[in-house]
């Protein structure tokens, strides 16, 4: 029952640091290519990248012994829009030798102007599936009309200052640009069960890049 609640928050703490994961690793930069794409949005630069986590240690009682895994990151600029893609895998070890295997998914497509998004996010727990949602949202002038087709089909009316990822992330470059330091935002993103989050941020001052892995590409730049 305590591994069964503390695996519950973790699924909130996950889906969060996934979230966070997609909008900082979309604030890089590179070349712009035709298409309707703001000055900003050219900043943006496709990428694929691997993270591996483990558990280093834990309280002592705790129910949870160990944990480990990995999460792969794609973000890619097609004609129409960006794609965002990624995949978790996640390891729980019990104190009493149980252990939880959970893997989950998300994809997006969003379109340059921040008008139409699409979304799949699906859940699995040792090898069955037990979350799936599809759907896609369309930005209207006086608001946000979200179509569920999985697991039901229905319809959801958002505020209309919702923001969708990409869309979130160029909006955080354009304050940094100039010079705001904080925001208070809606974002939808399709994959929890609550519509919307509300996101506080707090923008640092301008950092230079310090790094030493191998950057044939430029990113780091």
């Amino acid at each position: 029952m305590i591994l069964s609640v503390l695996f519950s928050k973790f699924e909130v703490n996950r889906r969060s640091f996934a979230g966070t994961l997609i909008l900082c690793s979309g604030l890089a930069g590179c070349a712009a290519q035709a298409g309707n794409i703001s000055a900003m949005e050219s900043t943006m630069v496709p990428h694929v990248a691997e993270y591996h986590f483990k558990m280093t240690r834990s309280e002592q009682g705790s129910s949870v012994v160990d944990a480990s895994g990995v999460l792969g990151y794609r973000f890619e600029k097609m004609c129409d829009g960006w794609v965002t893609e990624m995949q978790q895998i996640m390891i729980l070890q019990g104190a009493e030798g149980a252990s939880i295997n959970s893997a989950y998914s998300m994809t997006q497509w969003e379109n340059f102007a921040g008008t139409q998004y699409r979304f799949r996010m699906r859940d699995y727990l040792d090898g069955t599936k037990v979350d799936e949602i599809v759907g896609k949202a369309v930005r209207e002038s006086d608001g946000v009309t979200v179509t569920y087709e999985i697991p039901v089909e229905v319809t959801e009316e958002l505020p209309a200052d919702t923001m969708f990822p990409t869309q979130h992330s160029v909006e955080l470059l354009k304050r940094a640009a100039a010079g705001e330091k904080f925001g208070n935002d809606l974002v939808f993103d399709g994959s929890g069960e609550t519509p919307t989050n509300r996101i506080a941020v707090v923008i640092s001052g301008e950092k230079k890049p310090e790094h030493k892995a191998d950057d044939p590409d430029g990113i780091a730049d």
